[in-house]
């Protein structure tokens, strides 16, 4: 599969979803060893691919875990450094349910997967920053923001 991922030059476009599960007062997030960040477990959209089919995917590669999409959350349109790149990506964020929940949580290389509870979240670097306030707002709220950190 060929990811929507276009370079040009020393620019990145980039087609990303991502699953918000969440479990009581928690939710699943994914932590990167290497630059201790955490980010919404997901990744790129394949062309053809439909965003949900995608990120069904994305969560059986990683944790080896069924999901259901459960409704849109978030649009965000974002603009970080990317290694040498300046990258601009689509990112779309569902919640998402799971019928079971893995046990003990899988990890891949640098990448680690824990329940972080909402009180920790104001003490961990959060991609996108914004998600914070968005996981404290009522479930089923949609949020349409653009985060720019370059």
């Amino acid at each position: 599969m060929n990811d929507i991922l276009i370079e040009e030059g020393r620019q990145t476009f980039s087609y990303r979803v991502a699953g918000i599960l969440r479990r009581h007062d928690q939710v699943l997030l994914q932590y990167d060893e290497r630059d201790h960040v955490y980010a919404f477990i997901g990744g790129h959209v394949a062309f053809q691919e439909h965003a949900e089919d995608a990120l069904k995917r994305e969560w059986m590669e990683e944790l080896h875990l069924s999901i259901h999409v459960v409704q849109l959350a978030w649009v965000g349109e974002v603009f970080f450094k990317w290694n040498t790149q300046t990258c601009h990506q689509i990112s779309l964020y569902f919640e998402v349910q799971a019928d079971q929940f893995p046990f003990p949580l899988p990890q891949q290389g640098n990448i680690r997967f824990r329940w972080v509870s909402l009180d920790e979240l104001k003490r961990i670097t959060l991609y996108p920053q914004k998600a914070r306030e968005f996981l404290l707002a009522p479930q089923g709220s949609r949020f349409h923001f653009v985060d720019e950190q370059v």
